[in-house]
């Protein structure tokens, strides 16, 4: 019996679930975009159940979640910002299995058997290796680490519908490679998104100029 192509497949999946409109629209997109060139090594590891699924991107415990106000526009604009700690952030990556540890660069001491790429990769080597040095004068067996935060670059909008836009984080400390994975990334926040309408309704600051404050008054946080 031949296999069904991606259509038929897709056709029985909509008659299966009784999928309404709306929600056979946004699988389509999902699909679409999940096929994509960047996005299709990351599709090949999602997992196959439910239960796996749960069990990778696990809600974060409710004592790792800060709230902080963000202020913008003078004193117009006050905005809530939920956001996860960071030192949690950083030792789920510490400890993801996903990420090997050959490809972990903490330098615990000044041996010259450290490859000079573990110490250049970021940098350079020699700042690596003196700021190294100096955190060893200040507090002997410490470990320099490289938190790396930054946008995203695109909102979360693969439906057309959301306006989100991450702020994610990795170490400088893993391999170039491991860096550009989706296993050395955590979302820590998202910027919080004014329409044009609601910034003008609150404050004549142009909403370019409000966002930038926005964006900028998150990663302080």
């Amino acid at each position: 019996m031949a296999q069904p192509d991606a259509t038929d497949a897709l056709r029985m999946f909509i008659a299966r679930y009784h999928l309404p409109g709306p929600c056979t629209d946004d699988l389509l997109r999902l699909i679409q975009r999940l096929v994509e060139p960047d996005m299709l090594q990351s599709t090949k590891r999602l997992p196959l159940s439910q239960n796996t699924l749960h069990q990778r991107f696990d809600t974060p415990n409710e004592s790792d979640i800060r709230v902080g106000s963000i202020t913008a526009a003078g004193s117009d604009i006050v905005e809530e910002f939920p956001y996860l700690d960071i030192v949690s952030c950083i030792a789920g990556l510490l400890v993801d299995s996903a990420i090997p540890d050959g490809e972990k660069y903490f330098v615990h001491d000044n041996s010259e058997d450290v490859p000079f790429e573990a110490l250049g990769e970021l940098w350079t080597g020699e700042w690596w290796k003196i700021a190294q040095q100096r955190v060893n004068l200040e507090c002997p067996g410490a470990i320099l680490g490289s938190i790396i935060l930054y946008i995203d670059g695109i909102s979360v909008d693969f439906f057309g519908n959301i306006q989100l836009v991450p702020i994610m984080m990795t170490l400088g400390n893993f391999s170039t490679r491991v860096r550009q994975s989706v296993d050395a990334k955590r979302v820590v926040g998202f910027v919080p998104y004014l329409s044009d309408e609601k910034i003008a309704a609150r404050t004549k600051m142009s909403p370019s100029k409000v966002r930038r404050e926005i964006m900028h008054a998150a990663f302080k946080m």
